[in-house]
């Protein structure tokens, strides 16, 4: 939970916070995710694989915030980055 909070927190600092809608479906995914590996809701696996989720999402949102900019490209008014 610690790291759900967390990864919100730096998400909403970084001005690029998902939407409602957005967050829905990811806990959504990731609840499938977790449950296809046998983990039952409660669980102390369950917990575990949905912070790994969490965690894995926080990750690459911050790889991809540090990336450098010759990995954007720009087309119109939207910006891509690799």
């Amino acid at each position: 939970m610690r790291f759900f909070v967390l990864g919100i927190f730096c998400l909403a600092m970084c001005g690029c916070a998902p939407t409602q809608q957005q967050i829905a479906a990811q806990a959504q995914n990731d609840d499938a995710t977790c449950q296809s590996f046998g983990a039952k809701i409660g669980s102390d696996a369950y917990i575990q694989c949905r912070m790994s989720q969490q965690q894995q999402r926080t990750q690459l949102r911050a790889a991809a915030i540090a990336a450098p900019a010759d990995t954007c490209t720009k087309f119109g008014n939207t910006v891509s980055c690799y």
